[in-house]
């Protein structure tokens, strides 16, 4: 039902009525025109509302039916207003103002805006924000507000809706441009109501998981009767304090059951739905006596007297009976019922009995799904897949049940799927598809009117081959519409041959090609993640942080045969030692090779993972031990060395040593004492030494008896 126009589509009544029962959840009227054509009957149906909101103790002032029935905008407006603020916002509690009691709630809930009305204080788009996040933590980013004020409203209404159900009853722009009291009241009430709402959800679903002894019940074949050496069963159902079935097992159900000679095993199965099997089989007729407690608590109708009878069901007084048995319809289920009774011809009512049923149609046997109903009476059905004749043999304990065999006969249904009229499309039937994933198709069934197919059920055929004769397994599956999925998954590149086979329902056993097959199809080969690898410098122990480093994906498909085009998506991630993220560059090199370069974050263990379609490649994720590196910044030179070549007044280089070569450094803080000078005895003398921790100026000397070298001396600063 849909109000579309307030000064008229409340008019008749008929809405208005409909309205105050589902915001109420009370009856308006017991009787009233639902199809009111003058307006006295519009007014009578009017007339019921007024005097429901009068009974509610809603005060409507100079409004009647007169001014709903005649589209009075302006006094319509008002009635709205005081349903929403009753139903809405106050609820019904009847205690203060309901705007100052709504005021007070927001405040509670987000006190640092310091809310003092439902108007200017919520333009910014920031309160709501807040109050989102403060009735249901994590409902919008902590982190998220900004200060543009209608991107605060849209986002906050917008996750309120998809996340708490919080219907937009007002657009963001309403609040922050042009913010109307009643409807901002309105609007934020639902999230008092929201808080409310999972308080309660919260404790009824507590109170339903507990079982009350005093409530529960047992019921079932095992409690009304049975017969000797025949298996039965009851069901304990876990009741609530409010009456209602516990939606959960683990109750501690105990059930004890004592026959007149005796103790019965019984098996409790915990079917964790608040429902509990017993299955128990009497070995002893008369009185047994079955009790069922809780905690030490007998339910009520414990200890249950069940009666054991010494009881056969014979097969000439049984019976069959239902539609399967009087005529069928090929590609829908043929039910019929078979019921036990008693050599006296009398019903059985328990399960358990040895029913063997078999139906021979026109070209074999047809599969039989049968159930024991456990009270005597057993339900089977049966699909026939051809026209023509069914037999149906039903044995009991080897003898046949009453007039068994039944000859049935199957006709085609009207509108059955016609083979020269269905078809097939989909990705699965068109050249492109590769080895790597399945790929699939859709059969459309259509009459032989040129009319789709409604309905499920008709006997489809798929056989696909590969490139080397072998079959393919398809998955067919019927969508219960007239259309039917078909998955495959090719796993060799080359020529597959699809054929689409329907059985003619007017010719048996005759199979024919639907309109588009058969159908050859050319698959490709396809990357497969766990075939493909990589490998290089990148992924290798040892690795310096200074340098920049790389390695390769190599694209392989499901043969381990390596690709050697390029385009997949392959997804790489990087984690340093302290999970953060290390920037990579991944380039297509379009031969099936993929280059990843990247800087390693400092030393310790790198993890190093390569995924394709969500599935990681061989031997990933990997893990690589990064080194450390030499840093120019922290690097320093701690010796320092010259040599001393001996020359001749002529400027020749002696060849012989035994020179008195002195060196001697002045530094900031005085002589340096680290020189070292070592004569090489063929005119060359090596000087090493160090220089203090100390910045500054340093005076190097060279002096050979007594007199400075050429150049002697330098200034070197450290």
């Amino acid at each position: 039902m849909k109000i579309e126009d307030l000064e008229t589509d409340l008019s008749d009544g008929i809405n208005f009525i409909n309205l105050l029962e589902e915001i109420s959840n009370k009856e308006v009227a017991k009787k009233y025109n639902k199809n009111p054509r003058i307006r006295a009957q519009k007014l009578e149906n009017l007339s019921f509302c007024f005097q429901f909101l009068k009974n509610e103790k809603i005060k409507l002032v100079s409004m009647g039916p007169e001014d709903l029935c005649d589209g009075n905008l302006k006094l319509t407006l008002g009635l709205i207003w005081t349903l929403i603020l009753r139903f809405q916002i106050n609820r019904g509690d009847g205690g203060g103002s309901a705007k100052n009691a709504l005021l007070e709630w927001v405040r509670s809930k987000i006190p640092e805006y310091d809310i003092k009305n439902f108007t200017s204080d919520w333009q910014s788009g920031k309160a709501i924000y807040a109050l989102a996040n403060a009735v249901e933590p994590g409902v919008l980013p902590a982190d998220g507000m900004s200060n543009d004020a209608l991107d605060n409203a849209t986002r906050t209404m917008n996750a309120a809706e998809e996340k708490m159900h919080i219907p937009q009853v007002l657009d963001p722009a309403d609040m922050v441009d042009n913010p109307d009291e009643h409807s901002n009241m309105t609007y934020i009430s639902y999230f008092r109501d929201y808080l409310e709402r999972c308080k309660k959800r919260e404790e009824e679903e507590r109170l339903k998981r507990i079982a009350d002894a005093s409530k529960c019940k047992a019921y079932g074949p095992g409690l009304e009767g049975g017969e000797a050496h025949i298996p039965t069963e009851f069901t304990i159902e876990a009741i609530n304090a409010k009456g209602t079935r516990c939606p959960c097992g683990g109750h501690p159900f105990r059930v004890s059951i004592k026959s007149p000679k005796g103790t019965v095993d019984a098996k409790i199965t915990d079917n964790e739905d608040g429902t509990y099997r017993v299955d128990y089989t009497p070995t002893d007729q008369g009185i047994h006596n079955v009790a069922v407690q809780l905690e030490d608590k007998h339910i009520p109708g414990s200890a249950f007297k069940v009666m054991i009878r010494p009881a056969k069901p014979d097969a000439s007084q049984s019976r069959a009976y239902g539609p399967g048995l009087e005529g069928a319809e090929i590609g829908k289920e043929a039910p019929f019922t078979v019921e036990m009774r008693n050599c006296n011809g009398e019903p059985i009512p328990t399960g358990g009995q040895n029913l063997d049923i078999k139906v021979t149609g026109p070209f074999g046997d047809v599969p039989v799904s049968k159930k024991d109903n456990g009270d005597g009476t057993h339900s089977v059905e049966y699909k026939p897949l051809d026209v023509g004749n069914y037999k149906v043999e039903i044995n009991l304990d080897g003898a046949p049940v009453a007039d068994s065999p039944y000859n049935v006969h199957a006709d085609a249904p009207e509108g059955s799927a016609w083979w020269e009229n269905s078809y097939a499309e989909g990705p699965g039937l068109e050249d492109g598809n590769t080895t790597a994933e399945p790929t699939q198709y859709t059969i459309y069934t259509v009459d032989n009117k040129g009319n789709p197919c409604k309905s499920g059920g008709a006997p489809i055929d798929v056989e696909i081959t590969g490139p080397e004769g072998d079959l393919v397994e398809a998955d067919v599956k019927d969508n219960g519409d007239g259309t039917y999925t078909v998955q495959y998954h090719p796993t060799q590149p080359g020529e597959y041959n699809v054929e689409n086979v329907l059985r003619n329902p007017f010719q048996p056993m005759h199979f024919e090609h639907i309109k588009n097959s058969p159908k050859t199809v050319n698959v490709l080969p396809g990357t497969d993640p766990n075939s493909s690898f990589a490998y290089g410098p990148g992924l290798e122990d040892g690795i310096l942080d200074t340098l920049p480093t790389e390695f390769y994906i190599q694209a392989a498909d499901r043969d381990g045969k390596k690709m050697d085009k390029g385009g997949d998506d392959f997804d790489v991630n990087i984690k340093d030692a302290d999970g953060n993220d290390v920037p990579f560059e991944l380039t297509d090199n379009e031969d099936g090779t993929y280059k990843v370069a990247y800087k390693p974050n400092g030393p310790g263990e790198q993890k190093v993972n390569v995924n394709l379609r969500d599935k990681p490649i061989k031997n990933a994720p990997y893990t690589v031990k990064i080194k450390a590196g030499a840093s120019a910044a922290f690097s320093v030179v701690e010796n320092y060395t010259f040599t001393i070549q001996a020359k001749t007044a002529a400027g020749e280089d002696r060849t012989e040593g035994g020179e008195d070569f002195q060196v001697t450094i002045e530094g900031p803080n005085g002589p340096v004492d680290s020189v070292e000078i070592t004569d090489k005895g063929n005119g060359k003398y090596f000087v090493s030494y160090s220089l203090p921790d100390v910045t500054g100026e340093y005076t190097i000397s060279v002096t050979v008896n007594g007199e400075n070298i050429k150049g002697s001396p330098w200034k070197q600063v450290a």
